[in-house]
């Protein structure tokens, strides 16, 4: 299966996933108890949207105690602007929340929080094909997290060798370590 079918499989099937919500406070339970969570200062994050793994309430929760930085798409680059409150967000075209670009860049993150359609036990993302966090992430040091459903776990998802692999998968049942030698451990 190539990546443009994967996508349409796998979106289909986060679609399809039951009890978002209640999934969505066990990632966010799991990803707040961490130690690299607890210390970090700098997080990018992303305002969820459709059947994403919900981050409105991590958002509201950790503001004022973090740096925390939403993405701005525009044109085929990526930016991430620190937010201060949820009010002054503005909604791109596409109905995705993003961020009032008048607000402070931020360029340098402890923790990447990713959404995904579909992730592996390898590490590797899956997104909506436009290659944006793999660009701005592929020369920085930070810790990525992919934050998902257990549903949307998969053996082994098409990639390729420009791709950002995660450092870490949340799931609502589960914290996938990778280590470096490319092998998922629980």
């Amino acid at each position: 299966m190539d990546k443009s079918e994967a996508r349409k499989v796998y979106k289909a099937l986060r679609a399809a996933i039951k009890d978002k919500p209640l999934k969505s406070k066990a990632i966010h339970h799991a990803l707040v108890n961490l130690d690299y969570f607890q210390h970090a200062e700098n997080i990018a994050a992303y305002a969820s949207f459709g059947s994403e793994v919900d981050t409105w309430e991590l958002l509201k929760t950790q503001l004022h105690n973090k740096h925390i930085a939403l993405p701005k798409v525009q044109g085929r680059s990526m930016e991430f602007y620190q937010i201060n409150n949820l009010e002054n967000m503005l909604q791109s075209s596409y109905g995705i929340w993003e961020p009032d670009i008048s607000m402070n860049p931020l360029r340098k993150f402890d923790i990447v929080l990713l959404p995904g359609l579909a992730f592996d036990v390898y590490g590797h993302r899956m997104g909506y094909g436009g290659g944006y966090y793999d660009k701005y992430f592929s020369d920085k040091d930070c810790l990525l997290i992919g934050l998902c459903f257990e549903e949307q776990i998969q053996e082994q998802i098409p990639h390729e060798p420009h791709d950002i692999k995660m450092n870490m998968i949340i799931t609502d049942k589960r914290i996938i370590h990778i280590a470096k030698n490319n092998k998922s451990v629980v």
